[in-house]
């Protein structure tokens, strides 16, 4: 670690996450963070040295190659860029998968 990030940034995290899939179409899933040592501007509180992750999805009867989801995130930038801040936000989105199907998926002739 760069000497000039240490007292900023937290070394050591417990995460943990689970997934709960309701039925074929409905799935949750939540993960939890805990930063120790300390953290920075996240060592002023103790709700900030946690990070929370929850994602739900819904599978389209009918269209089993898309769904749509929502994700609601709270805690440091976890991209690692602005550390610093604590960020909350929200994201709703699509989600499509490819299944395998036998033969090509286009032809020429």
């Amino acid at each position: 670690m760069e000497p000039e990030l240490r007292g900023q940034y937290s070394q050591v995290r417990l995460h943990l996450g689970s997934t709960y899939t309701f039925n074929d179409r409905t799935a949750t899933s939540i993960e939890l963070s805990h930063l120790f040592g300390d953290a920075g501007p996240a060592s002023d509180s103790f709700l900030k040295r946690f990070q929370l992750s929850v994602t739900s999805s819904f599978t389209c009867p009918g269209l089993s190659e898309v769904a749509f989801f929502g994700n609601v995130y709270l805690g440091q930038d976890y991209y690692n860029m602005q550390f610093e801040r604590y960020r909350s936000m929200l994201r709703l989105g699509i989600i499509t998968t490819f299944r395998n199907r036998p033969g090509p998926i286009a032809t020429t002739r």
